[in-house]
This record gives structure tokens, C-alpha cells and sequence, in this order.
């Protein structure tokens, strides 16, 4: 038993703040991403379907050069790739007239300046997608090459008589320096938290780079119209606004995956992150809080040790509570990396998920004087 008389008001109110703020991280580790950390793969005997790929690209050459053929050469049996060239002004319509000529699959469509009269790539995914002559689509970005030529069949295979949507993967390139650590670690994070609500029955995102959904779902929901205003959420402000418990898979064998190796400075990071916060404003309430719950009781638990590790010896309770979190941590997100084929990231994501944690607020604070976001 805790004589709460030996303890001072500032340690009091420090170890409340803590027990609290890790009763709700243990919520979310075990019964949220423990969802994603136990996953298993359910087996379905649907038959391949016409499959409809769509890619919007500007300026994009260099990576439709290197990506698109490997898109092109998967192992299925019936698909078309739909690429929309949204006004670019390098040798992108060039390459796609070639290609074409070696790939019947290929379906190029040309946008010029004056037809999209909206920033972003919603207006050439619509485009591609009332393009595409199949009911379902797969979506991914130029700069995405996927992980294996069976992508596009295990994609599909996720879809079940009662799927309208399915969420995939998508992770970065490992390259050397801290940028491209904190990037692979703030996209897997994002991920387990997106797969892992769909698996409570709660999508609310998905990610642009690889994501599947039914073209008449499309169509039913007036594609993104509800936030054209809003130059990118092309993937999760429409997953929010079309998934729900019922329509809703994820696919995350590591043969599912798009890898994107797309150059980024610290000015893009920084302005992507930024951007993700202005979008979040948009999200259902429901999801906005438990999201919101999830950051501000791990900023409270870090911010509670801090405290008590300045004005407290009550050294063996302090350590005890931040082992129960640490171990819960590590365990639930080795198993989800497991889950989803990525491997080394344990030790260094939990000092890299401290990181996040005190940044986020100052991303947001940034955010204040902020009234739109733009496309890259």
C-alpha cells in the first residue's frame, strides 16, 4: 500500500498524471494496435476480377521511367494501368506514347493547365478513375515501385462479396541520415494507427500510395467533392468519408507493399507535416478525439516523468511505470512490424517516437496562423 501522506503535492499530482496517462497508453498498445500486432490473414476464394491501376503524375519522368514498367508487368491476368499527366512540362507524354506502344495495358490521359482549375492530384484521380473501364481500382503514386509482381493479386485478394475498400502499405526506401529515419518512422507509425482502427471497425485513413476501392463506391459517394477545397486527403479524408466497419479490409503481407523512394528535404518534411495537421482538422469528431487521445496522453505520461524524476525519489515507482510502458511499446510494435515486413526499427523507433511526441505540439502551435495547405 502507497502512504499518499510521504508523497508532496508536486509528486502526487505527478504520479495521478502518470498512472492515468498510461492506463490509456496500455488501451491503445494492446487493444488498438494489438489488433494489427496479432492480425492474421483471412483466406479468400474470390476469383480474379478486372483490375483498373490508376496513377496521376506531374513532371514525374524519371519515376514513371523506373516504376511504371515493373506496374506493368505484373502477374495477373487482367488489369489496365491508367496514368493521367496532369499538364507536365518534362518528357512525362513522351515516355508514356512510347511505353504504350510496348504495353497495351498502358492507358495514358492528358490534363492540361486550363481543365484543372484545382491544386492537387484529386482532380487527375478522378479523372483516371472515370477513365478506368473496371469496377475495381488500385491506386499508388509515380514515385511508388511495388514490392513484388504479385502486388496487384494480393491487393485483390483482400476483397471479399461485402469489400467496397481495402488498405494497403506503403512504406519508404531505408536510406542513411536521420531525415529519412524520422519519414520511415512517422509513416509506419501512421500506418499501424490507420490499419489497426480499421480493424476495430473505425477506418479513417488510408494511404494514396497503395489503396483500393470499388469505382461504383466512387461514383455513389461523388468522388472527392465533400473536401475539393482541400488539395490533398485524397486518401484519408475519403476513407473516413466512405469506410466504415462493414466495407472495409486491410492487406499487409510484405508482397502487398508499395515502396516509395521519393527525395525529400527537411522543408518538404516539415511542410508535409504541417499539412497532415491542417487535414486532421477535418476528421470525423470521433476520430479526431481518440487521435488526439492517443497524442496528448503520451505527451502527459512523458511530460509526468520529467516532473517526477526532478522532484521525486520515489525512483523504483517511476521506473516500474515507464518499464510497464516501454515493454508494452516495444513488444506491440515489434509484432506489428513483424506483421507488416519491416524489420530493425524497435530501438531506434521508440527514441524516435519520443521525438514525435514533443513535436507534434509545436507542429500544431506552427499550424495557428495556417489557412491552407498545398500540393507538393
Amino acid at each position: 500500500m502507497l502512504a499518499f501522506e510521504y508523497f508532496t503535492t508536486l509528486e502526487l499530482v505527478g504520479l495521478i498524471a502518470l498512472g492515468i496517462s498510461l492506463f490509456f497508453q496500455l488501451i491503445y498498445y494492446w487493444f488498438i494496435f494489438g489488433r494489427l500486432a496479432f492480425h492474421r490473414k483471412r483466406k479468400n476464394d474470390l476469383k480474379q476480377v478486372p483490375v483498373s491501376i490508376v496513377i496521376s503524375a506531374r513532371n514525374e519522368y524519371e519515376n514513371l521511367r523506373k516504376n511504371l514498367p515493373v506496374i506493368l508487368d505484373q502477374e495477373y491476368s487482367d488489369f489496365e494501368v491508367v496514368v493521367v499527366d496532369d499538364n507536365s512540362d518534362d518528357e512525362t507524354e513522351g515516355l508514356l506514347k512510347e511505353l504504350a506502344t510496348i504495353y497495351p495495358k498502358l492507358k495514358p490521359v492528358r490534363i492540361h493547365q486550363q481543365v484543372n482549375v484545382f491544386s492537387g492530384k484529386k482532380f487527375p484521380l478522378s479523372i483516371g478513375i472515370k477513365s478506368a473501364r473496371n469496377e475495381l481500382l488500385l491506386l499508388t503514386d509515380a514515385d511508388c515501385k511495388p514490392s513484388s509482381p504479385y502486388w496487384l493479386k494480393e491487393m485483390q485478394e483482400a476483397f471479399n462479396d461485402n469489400t467496397d475498400l481495402v488498405l494497403g502499405f506503403s512504406p519508404f526506401a531505408k536510406k542513411p541520415g536521420l531525415l529519412n529515419a524520422l519519414i520511415r518512422w512517422d509513416n509506419l507509425h501512421a500506418a499501424i494507427k490507420y490499419l489497426s482502427f480499421a480493424l476495430i471497425g473505425t477506418p479513417y485513413k488510408g494511404e494514396g500510395r497503395n489503396i483500393a476501392y470499388k469505382r461504383s463506391l466512387f461514383m455513389k459517394n461523388n468522388g472527392f467533392t465533400q473536401h475539393y477545397g482541400i488539395s490533398s486527403g485524397d486518401d484519408d479524408l475519403f476513407v473516413s468519408q466512405i469506410g466504415n466497419r462493414k466495407n472495409t479490409r486491410i492487406q499487409v503481407s510484405s508482397i502487398s507493399h508499395t515502396i516509395s523512394d521519393s527525395e525529400i528535404s527537411y522543408s518538404k518534411w516539415w511542410r508535409k507535416q504541417k499539412e497532415n495537421k491542417i487535414k486532421a482538422k477535418f476528421y470525423k469528431k470521433r476520430f479526431k478525439f481518440l487521435l488526439g487521445l492517443y497524442q496528448f496522453t503520451n505527451l502527459i505520461f512523458y511530460l509526468s516523468l520529467i516532473e517526477l524524476a526532478y522532484f521525486s525519489e520515489q525512483y523504483y515507482l517511476i521506473g516500474g511505470l515507464f518499464a510497464i510502458k516501454l515493454l508494452s511499446q516495444i513488444f506491440i510494435f515489434k509484432m506489428c512490424t513483424i506483421k507488416l515486413g519491416i524489420k530493425q526499427w524497435i530501438s531506434v523507433g521508440v527514441v524516435l517516437d519520443l521525438i514525435y511526441t514533443f513535436l507534434n505540439p509545436i507542429i500544431a502551435f506552427s499550424n495557428l496562423m495556417v489557412n491552407k495547405s498545398q500540393w507538393k
